[in-house]
């Protein structure tokens, strides 16, 4: 069966001549004058010590590592193809930042270019592809998937995502014959390589389906055709909710309820309306809460704004369907990251990087082109309307340069995010992380504190209070921190290892070890609770039985810097000189800035055991 639409094929490219040279050259320039700042930017405490600096994955570009990369999810997603683009980073500068920035930057004007070429090919318009395009370079909105460091896996599955949309838009345009399939398997190709490189890329199919009915109406054999697409999408869903499943990172339903949870999307679409049009207070984490219920403002502006975006597509369809392409991509491509599927994120910057490309596309559409059926009166408005978007863009291109500025570090991102919202509590949460790693830890103490008078009361963010405590050497505020948190949550492992250490340092020795073998039971693999059973046996004198203990400690956590430091000093006891100052070198080349209080107390007794004190 098909639906008879009029096709788009063999629509041309308005302009023609130097247009299609000039602008990709124009678009390149543009973005390096807008992002280029960010080569000299710093790495962050906001996941990129997970995903780089901290990550011993990375380090390891030998077959075996790679292949490790690729055999299982790590950090609660399955994203081999990112982690990868790191390890070459590392092995060709270490930590030192600004290749990974230079990478991101450029990915984006890859991503951006891919766009163009794009709007190019479906609007057969010049001004229309290059306002489209544009504003997929430089807005505002943009900026934290290119600043962030650890956000490569979004801008990669983009690049790739754009890449097989061009493909299959060439697969569609051919003639019959072998090039036609050849570009089909460089359109599958591109998708699994979009999906190792984030699982939110499953969505391409539906954008695959829009362009489908727009460029050529929707048969039995076409859609047929994208059966394997789907079938990979099916394949890296499953897998990219095990990896969530598996680190407890699946969350309930937003608001408790499912009729909540079913309405927050709206809320959050009428919140991206007001950042797309006035991109003024931008944030890395938002304070947005679910929706209240079917009267909640939020959700009625969102279910206007679904409505006009339906409608135009609707009369679209039955036009030129540039718009229908438009929107039907925007909708296709931010549908897993919209709330329907629950986390513990209800809107990002970086949730809006592809499908707003859809909503660009749009908007080029209608603004670009001629008026439709000889009506001549809308010229007018649609230059009208051309020319302020180009004032917007130019506003943009004023707004993106000091919110890049805003990323250099993790410091300056979340000083700046407070404020724009002083009470944001994840702001307020970060700010910790930052001072803890700057070991500045009476600011640490302040910030963790006031993120919990805020509400943030999970222990893993309470925790960064008991660390601030005892860099302080503030023990006893440190212990009771580490009880509250167990009252919250008796599982909570590093709060237990604050009580054994403390029953270990006042000589419980016995007590000490019925926690940690009653812990070891339930998690013989975690890499904490082996180090302090280590420091145990190194209470009683059994040097060889500890530093085994360290060391099967180091196998699964093989940067911890206490517990490469505490086998130095196993190893100088047992008269091991050359390999504890190798554990002495190793501790202090680690990234991350300030060594971690237990850490400090380490190092200054391997130098003191070194010395022969």
């Amino acid at each position: 069966m098909s639906l008879p639409l009029p096709s788009l094929r063999g629509t041309r490219w308005a302009g023609a001549g130097a247009w299609p040279r000039v602008a990709p050259a124009a678009l390149a320039l543009t973005g390096l004058a807008l992002f280029g700042s960010a080569a000299g930017h710093g790495f962050t405490s906001w996941d990129d010590d997970l995903y780089v600096t901290r990550n011993p994955a990375i380090r390891d570009l030998s077959i075996d590592g790679v292949f490790r990369l690729f055999a299982a999810p790590s950090i609660c997603n399955y994203h081999p193809l990112t982690l990868l683009s790191f390890t070459l980073e590392h092995a060709a500068v270490g930590f030192d930042p600004w290749l990974y920035h230079v990478d991101n930057v450029l990915l984006h004007l890859a991503a951006a270019l891919l766009a163009f070429e794009l709007a190019r090919r479906w609007l057969g318009s010049g001004a229309g592809a290059v306002l489209a395009a544009a504003l997929f370079l430089a807005h505002p909105l943009r900026v934290e998937s290119v600043a962030w460091v650890a956000e490569r896996k979004g801008l990669l599955a983009a690049v790739f995502c754009l890449a097989s949309l061009l493909a299959y838009t060439a697969h569609l345009d051919a003639a019959p014959g072998g090039r036609r399939g050849r570009l089909y398997a460089v359109s599958l190709a591109l998708f699994l390589l979009a999906l190792l490189s984030k699982v939110s890329a499953v969505s391409l199919p539906a954008a695959l389906l829009v362009l489908l009915v727009a460029r050529q109406g929707l048969t039995g054999r076409a859609a047929l055709g994208l059966a394997p697409f789907a079938a990979l999408a099916a394949l890296f869903a499953a897998i990219g909710y095990l990896a969530q499943a598996a680190d407890g990172a699946v969350k309930g339903l937003h608001g408790g309820s499912l009729g909540s949870h079913l309405l927050t999307p709206f809320a959050a679409l009428a919140f991206y309306a007001e950042k797309l049009v006035v991109p003024v207070v931008l944030s890395p984490r938002y304070v947005l809460a679910p929706a209240a219920g079917p009267g909640d403002p939020r959700v009625l502006v969102g279910l206007g704004i679904a409505a006009v975006l339906a409608l135009a597509a609707w009369g679209s369809l039955r036009r030129e369907r540039k718009a229908f392409l438009g929107i039907g991509l925007f909708a296709a491509a931010w549908a897993p990251v919209s709330g329907i599927a629950p986390s513990s994120t209800i809107a990002a910057d970086r949730y809006l990087y592809l499908p707003a490309f859809g909503l660009f596309l749009a908007l080029g559409a209608a603004l670009g082109g001629a008026a439709p059926g000889g009506r001549r009166w809308i010229d007018p408005l649609r230059r009208a309307g051309f020319a302020a978007a180009c004032l917007f863009l130019g506003w943009c291109a004023v707004l993106t340069p000091s919110r890049v500025e805003a990323w250099r570090d993790g410091e300056a991102l979340w000083t700046d995010a407070l404020r724009q919202d002083a009470r944001n509590p994840f702001a307020r949460n970060q700010l910790s992380v930052e001072m803890l790693a700057r070991g500045r830890y009476a600011e640490a103490a302040a910030e963790a504190a006031e993120a919990g008078r805020l509400g943030l009361r999970e222990p893993r963010h309470l925790f960064n209070l008991a660390l601030a405590h005892r860099g302080l050497g503030d023990p006893e505020w440190e212990l009771e921190t580490a009880r509250a948190i167990l009252r919250i949550d008796p599982g909570f492992v590093p709060a237990w290892l604050v009580v054994a250490r403390r029953l270990r340092e006042d000589g419980d020795l016995d007590g000490c070890e019925r926690e940690l073998d009653r812990l070891l039971a339930e998690r013989p693999d975690d890499a904490g609770l082996l180090l302090e059973r280590g420091r145990l046996e190194e209470a009683r004198g059994r040097t060889e039985q500890a530093l085994a203990l360290h060391l099967a400690a180091l196998e699964r956590r093989r940067d911890d810097a206490e517990a490469i430091l505490g086998a130095g000093v196993l190893l100088a006891r047992l008269g091991d000189r050359p390999r504890a100052l190798r554990c002495l070198e190793r501790a202090l080349d680690l990234e991350g800035g300030v060594l971690p209080p237990g850490a400090v107390e380490r190092l200054a007794e391997l130098r003191a055991v070194l010395a022969g004190r």
